[in-house]
């Protein structure tokens, strides 16, 4: 505007004899050219409104969808539950006579004078397979109760090892891995059943893991306090940089599985369960191997 204004005012002084057209001209020209601007402005501020609304409805349908998610999977859950249970008691049944038929054989052959060789040993070897097959049916029991509110108890790490392990054993001893327990174990409150099933997950994800790791992998279970917090930790001899992306590794179907063998929601709804029970779901990240940190509430 000011090199047309001057432009315009040198125009008149020299006093042409078109000079006032071109000066109309130039005045035309800025008008115009301010008119565009303003246009262009307009349309800015309300591409920029636009933006952010668009970026608010899309944060907002993301959260719908994480909601509907955790619905399905927790319906999921449920039936899966009810069906565990319902398998649990029917097979409950049979075990115990199996195992009260057991104990009266077992004194019939205290009273036989020739016990046939390697019967006894026969006899306590089927009664130690009943009792691991009664563990694993009570833990599929106890995991398999969901409900609607976390039922908050104290209970100590061991007792979470206690209902986990039988529902993993065999997969550890068919893996060849190393199960190591280097826990202290302390008294910790919350929902045993649900802070049992994010452990049984980790310790899946850890086999999954280790399944074609060669030499023999490990699985360490690991506690330590930090910030009036129990940290229980499970870390495995995979490295870190296989979990892929690890800033999505909570978000929902984000997995580094081949298609068929996971789905992706394993982590995202774990911590959704620790968050319900006032406690973290973290991956430690300050070592090579593959560390997430359960953290727990002491009783209070």
């Amino acid at each position: 505007t000011s090199i047309v204004l001057c432009h315009s005012i040198k125009t008149l002084i020299e006093g042409n004899e078109d000079s006032y057209l071109l000066v109309g001209a130039e005045i035309l020209f800025v008008l115009l050219l301010i008119k565009l601007i303003k246009t262009y402005s307009d349309l800015y501020n309300k591409s920029q409104a636009m933006s952010i609304e668009l970026q608010d409805k899309l944060v907002l349908e993301q959260e719908l969808q994480e909601q509907k998610v955790a619905a399905l999977q927790k319906s999921k859950l449920a039936s899966l539950g009810e069906m565990a249970a319902g398998m649990a008691h029917e097979v409950n049944n049979p075990l115990t006579i199996s195992m009260g038929k057991l104990e009266i054989v077992n004194k019939l052959i205290g009273k036989m004078e020739v016990i046939p060789p390697k019967v006894p040993e026969l006899i306590i070897s089927i009664i130690e397979a009943n009792k691991r097959a009664a563990a694993i049916v009570n833990s599929i029991r106890n995991l398999s109760r969901m409900k609607d509110e976390s039922e908050f108890q104290q209970f100590n790490i061991d007792e979470l090892l206690v209902l986990v392990k039988p529902l993993v054993q065999l997969r550890i001893t068919r893996l060849d891995v190393e199960f190591i327990e280097e826990f202290e174990n302390f008294s910790v409150y919350a929902d045993m059943g649900e802070v049992s099933q994010v452990l049984l997950n980790l310790i899946n994800n850890s086999l999954d893991a280790l399944k074609d790791v060669a030499p023999k992998g490990w699985i360490r279970i690991s506690t330590e306090i930090f910030e009036d917090q129990i940290m229980l930790k499970v870390t495995d001899s995979g490295l870190l940089t296989n979990l892929g992306d690890m800033v999505k590794i909570f978000e929902p179907f984000y997995t580094t599985k081949d298609i068929g063998e996971g789905t992706g929601l394993g982590l995202s709804v774990s911590r959704s369960i620790m968050q319900r029970n006032g406690g973290t779901l973290t991956l430690d990240t300050s070592g090579p191997n593959t560390c997430f940190v359960i953290g727990l509430n002491p009783p209070k």
